[in-house]
């Protein structure tokens, strides 16, 4: 749902926006029944898209709702509206106390009136059962006439999923405030700076986690610092794992009794740590004593017993030397007691989500769309904005990106050893630049599969999409074979190599029979050039190699298992560390990289083969899904007349499944072929029969049949060939089929066969992809795609014409026709995008431009992810399971290894 100026969610008029966090955006409404104003806040749409999640987060809300306290913002109730879900909230005005705290240290009287009432807030919500989880300066606010508010009670609790329904990483995240499921151990939640220890260690919380936040709240307030800083999150959680308050930062004027309940707050151990915030009044009360509060504040087993000593300037010398001896003797008792864990803290999980640079989208094509340096300080990216598609750099410690020059059009990007440069394909140049911009050309290639760094002076690359590896100084020159392809054991192509300490590689595997899906492809392990090579795990993709840990994907999943890197062998039975991981089966690409130092970053919105669903999409984006079972779907082609349609539901093994016809009005789907090595089918121009080619199980031959699709006649042969072939489309004339020909391993032909004869000639050839042909309706022209210019593209020529015409300007693939030939559809990476086409007997197009974007298209070999219905009313699509498109971002998981552990724990 969008929200602007103006418009209504409910009784409730937007009137101006207030801010946005990772809880979603807030907005100033006018409640048109009772007259008064509210804020509104629109939770993320993945948050609203989950009705498990909604429901529990409105049972969630009844709860807090029952708060009823001065100084706890109040939630008046909840609205849902197409498909969103808002909070209807007590506005409260004033600023909130991190902007008072970036003026300068809070007066003490007015930062004990504050804390006062922070404390009787909290009072009152922890006597209901309630914890809010998230306490920080920016949830507190301070209205003009001095009465505080908090703000988000409970909500941080409500954002959650049961632990039951979890996968590995949470479902909305926004740094610094980091997400966890439910209280389970093992994720993180909270804003890291503000976190009580268990909460950083990834355990189970209660209310004592609010306690030690309230503490780091009043030592800010009165310090004006921040309690534990660091340059990255991961600094900060060591601070705060480790490092003591400096109490002298506080000013004198803080009366030792609220020192002494900020000690008690702090303690690292919940079991020491104060018990109960209704304690903490006594504090605030002018007239309790030191000696009235020792009791309830002090503890004498931590060093809290020197808190108040140190900052009282009369004490002696002697005296202060006998407190630090304790302080010391204290210390090396812990130490000694606990000095596995002090040794070695268990780093936490950190779960964050990275947006692309404003008005951005990634661009997840056939090629990585990422990658993360080796020590975790950066991820570069691949996204489209404002038309163009270049590469963007993410600081670790920044919260925006930056766009680095001269990438316009890169993909694949592959970070240095160092992380001061990064190499990238774009016009069929293999190219590095430093971060700053400044690139260089290293070689030509032609539609290359992956590239890595082998050192500092030289990469490892695939350079043809039928190619073996090849080496390249970063300074230019010729490439060096660096593998060899088996040829005679069915090998066609090895890509997204990556290179292993001592010289040797990782790459997959393209075999010959394996057209359909790289899911089933082997990843293999290279001890050197030419060297002595073996598989290290079949039934993958894309494999990383990182200390005792090889990742690979399978479908939208993401595996780790433990890997010996001597004997090139798995070490363990793997573990899935996500199931929403976005790639390219057909090419093997997956959406992910992985950092020495344990860091993981992935791309989500990945969508499991077999949660796939047919649905319309009308030209506003409007999806209705279609009553059909979630499965495999594949190829998908509507019948001529609209009323039904074939689609490829694949098996397990192997290339292609088996076609099966949905009756559009009968609403009914039946099994069409019994084969299971079946791809692409296409309909007869009359909608009596649908033509298909099925693939041997060698993958030495393939043939074409037809079948009626009465189902009254067996399959009938058309014609065979040695190599590998699928069809397209039978052209409007019924005479010829357009056929998809490998004739080398680097390059896929189109072909015209005459049915009748079994007769074939040349229609699109060469070195580059050429697929995808569709015939005009009139018969006059022929749309294809050809990625001879370095990336995909739509082109027409008139038959019989030796000119044409490039259709799209920005990548393109996928054309179709609309019935009446005047309009042409192709898909631009996640958008539909339609030209306007003028009759008569000379091609005339207009200007292209999207229809639609946001779409999820179930990407094949032989170009079939959507149909055309009628003159483009609206469009048949393969659509992950519930229809809407599931959201692109890139996923960031610190210590990914202690977060598969954490999820086999449960």
């Amino acid at each position: 749902m969008g929200v602007s100026i103006g418009s209504r969610i409910g009784a409730y008029e937007i009137t101006g926006a207030i801010g946005a966090g990772g809880m979603g955006e807030v907005y100033r409404a006018r409640d048109t029944k009772l007259g008064r104003d509210v804020a509104v806040k629109v939770l993320p749409a993945a948050f609203a898209q989950d009705h498990e999640r909604v429901s529990r987060f409105r049972r969630e809300a009844q709860v807090l709702a029952s708060l009823n306290h001065p100084n706890i913002a109040a939630i008046y109730g909840i609205e849902e509206a197409e498909g969103a879900v808002a909070l209807i909230l007590e506005l409260v005005e004033g600023d909130d106390l991190s902007a008072r705290i970036k003026k300068g240290p809070i007066p003490v009287d007015e930062g004990l009136a504050i804390g006062r009432q922070i404390a009787e807030a909290f009072e009152e919500a922890h006597e209901r059962g309630i914890v809010h989880r998230d306490l920080k300066p920016a949830n507190v606010k301070v209205t003009p006439d001095g009465r505080v508010k908090v703000l988000d009670f409970g909500l941080a609790k409500a954002f959650t999923a049961d632990a039951a329904t979890s996968g590995v990483s949470p479902d909305v995240s926004h740094s610094p405030t980091l997400t966890h499921q439910g209280t389970e151990a093992g994720m993180i939640l909270g804003t890291a700076a503000y976190m009580s220890p268990e909460q950083a260690r990834g355990k189970s919380v209660d209310k004592r986690a609010d306690i030690w936040s309230f503490g780091v709240v009043l030592f800010e307030m009165f310090s004006g610092q921040r309690l534990f800083t660091g340059e990255t999150v991961t600094d900060v959680l060591a601070a705060l794992l480790t490092r003591d308050p400096d109490w002298s930062l506080l000013p004198a004027g803080v009366p030792a009794p609220v020192r002494a309940l900020m000690a008690r707050c702090l303690e690292r151990d919940p079991k020491r740590r104060l018990r109960d915030i209704g304690e903490a009044r006594v504090a605030f009360d002018p007239t309790a004593s030191s000696a009235a509060t020792a009791g309830l504040f002090e503890s004498p087993t931590s060093s809290n017993v020197v808190a108040k000593a140190l900052p009282e300037r009369r004490r002696s010398l002697p005296g202060l030397l006998i407190a630090m001896s304790v302080l010391v003797a204290t210390v090396a008792l812990a130490w000694l007691v606990n000095k596995d864990q002090t040794r070695a803290p268990r780093r936490p999980v950190i779960v964050y989500d990275i947006e692309p640079e404003a008005g951005a989208t990634l661009v997840l094509s056939n090629h990585p769309a990422l990658d993360i340096a080796r020590d975790g300080s950066r991820i570069v990216y691949s996204a489209l904005k404002d038309g163009t598609q270049r590469l963007y750099l993410r600081e670790r410690d920044s919260a925006t990106s930056r766009p680095i020059p001269g990438t316009e059009g890169a993909n694949s990007p592959a970070l240095s050893p160092d992380g001061g440069s990064v190499a990238f394909f774009a016009e069929n140049r293999l190219k590095v630049a430093s971060l700053d911009g400044a690139p260089s050309t290293v070689a030509t290639v032609n539609d290359p599969r992956g590239v890595t760094w082998i050192d500092e002076a030289t990469l490892l690359l695939s350079p043809e999409p039928g190619s073996p590896l090849s080496t390249v100084s970063v300074r230019g020159g010729v490439l060096t074979p660096f593998s060899f392809i088996k040829a005679d054991q069915g090998e066609r192509s090895h890509r997204w190599p990556q290179a292993l300490p001592g010289g040797g590689a990782l790459f997959t595997v393209g075999a010959v029979s394996g057209q359909g899906s790289y899911d089933g492809a082997t990843v293999d392990a290279l001890e050197g050039a030419g060297g002595a090579r073996q598989t290290a795990v079949r039934g993958a993709r894309m494999a990383r190699y990182v200390d005792g840990r090889l990742l690979f994907a399978r479908g939208a999943s993401l595996f780790m298992t433990p890997f010996d890197l001597r004997k090139a062998a798995p070490a363990g039975a793997p573990g899935a560390l996500a199931y929403d991981l976005a790639g390219d089966s057909s090419t093997g690409a997956a959406h992910f990289a992985v950092s020495s130092e344990g860091t993981l970053a992935y791309v989500t919105g990945g969508v499991d083969e077999t949660q796939r669903t047919i649905i319309w999409v009308d030209r506003a984006g409007i999806v209705k899904p279609i009553r059909v079972p979630a499965n495999a779907y594949g190829e998908l082609t509507l019948s001529p007349d609209g009323s039904r349609f074939a689609v490829v539901v694949h098996g397990n093994d192997g290339p292609g499944g088996d076609v099966w016809v949905y009756d559009l009005v009968r609403e009914a789907l039946t099994r069409f072929t019994f084969e299971g090595r079946v791809v692409s089918p296409a309909w007869s121009p009359d909608g009596r029969w649908i033509y298909y080619t099925s693939v041997a199980e060698d993958g030495a031959r393939t043939q074409l049949f037809r079948r009626a699709v009465s189902g009254d006649r067996d399959p009938e042969p058309i014609a065979t060939d040695g190599g590998l072939f699928s069809i397209n489309e039978i052209a409007r004339d019924g005479r010829w089929a357009y056929i998809h020909l490998r004739r080398a391993a680097t390059s896929v032909d189109i072909d015209r066969l005459d049915l009748s004869t079994g007769r074939t000639e040349a229609f699109a050839s060469g070195k580059a992809l050429e697929i995808g042909a569709q015939t005009s309706p009139d018969g006059r022209f022929v749309a294809w795609q050809s990625d001879e210019t370095g990336r995909p593209e739509v082109f027409v020529r008139a038959l019989g014409g030796s000119g044409r015409f490039q259709v799209s300007g920005e990548g393109g693939e996928e054309p179709r026709w609309s019935a009446n030939g005047r309009e042409l559809f192709f898909r631009e990476g996640e958008r539909l995008m339609a030209v306007a086409v003028e009759g008569g007997p000379t091609f005339r197009p207009g200007t292209p431009r999207a229809i639609m974007s946001g779409l999820y298209f179930a990407r094949a070999d032989t170009g079939m992810s959507y149909s055309v219905a009628g003159n483009g009313e609206r469009f048949l699509m393969i659509g992950p399971t519930g229809g809407a498109p599931a959201p692109k971002r890139i996923r960031v998981i610190v210590n990914y290894p202690a977060a598969l552990t954490a999820a086999q724990r449960k």
